[in-house]
């Protein structure tokens, strides 16, 4: 094995390293801010996919997903979302517990390709969790997750309520990376799709598409 394929080989580490890190610190970040996470291990795997172009030839960079190209259609276990993401991502279920110790599933599928992450995480909050306020839950899952902008803070916020929802979707930037986030909270239910990448993506029609394609039943 030579000096170039052992690079290679490191590099391909690095980048395996880095999604898996990605899936499992972000599963555990419900009560964090996981978008610091997500954003971090992204830009890892990013400077570990630059190593790998440059020991390997162009030709075998892994493409960017074509615009036009079907994508993958995902759906809750229990029935609850659909959405779409560019490829099948990774999925994970974690038992958790509310503070009064009662448990609950929490679920997350990821997809980390080349300089982008895309992920969604859904959970279902006990009884015994007061959601009596859900504009004030997600206001505060926003000001956590600005934390680790640039800036200490989103570029663009933007609130929807729906008869029997309310959601609010944030754009930003982490380290001069883009970062956008959409989360909504049904009854009890919670959902977090969240999407970083390079600098101009954040409003790109892949993401665009990952964004509106939450559909909640």
């Amino acid at each position: 094995m030579n000096d170039h394929e052992l690079k290679s080989i490191g590099a391909l580490k690095k980048i395996t390293l880095a999604g898996v890190g990605l899936f499992f610190i972000s599963i555990s970040a419900h009560a964090g801010a996981f978008e610091q996470q997500l954003f971090q291990a992204g830009e890892m795997a990013t400077a570990a996919a630059r190593q790998m172009r440059q020991t390997f030839a162009a030709a075998q960079t892994p493409p960017a997903p074509v615009q036009g190209a079907e994508w993958a259609a995902i759906s809750g276990p229990d029935g609850s979302f659909t959405a779409e993401m560019p490829a099948f991502p990774q999925y994970q279920e974690r038992a958790e517990k509310s503070p009064a110790g009662t448990a609950y599933t929490l679920r997350s599928y990821v997809l980390f390709e080349s300089s982008r992450s895309f992920l969604i995480q859904t959970l279902t909050e006990p009884q015994d969790v007061d959601m009596s306020n859900p504009e004030a839950l997600l206001q505060r899952r926003v000001e956590m997750g600005a934390r680790s902008l640039d800036g200490g803070k989103w570029t663009n916020i933007s609130w929807k309520r729906a008869q029997d929802f309310i959601s609010v979707e944030v754009v930003g930037n982490f380290n001069r990376r883009d970062a956008r986030s959409y989360y909504v909270i049904k009854g009890h239910q919670r959902f977090y799709v969240v999407y970083n990448g390079p600098a101009g993506t954040a409003q790109s029609s892949d993401v665009n598409h990952f964004i509106n394609s939450l559909v909640i039943r």
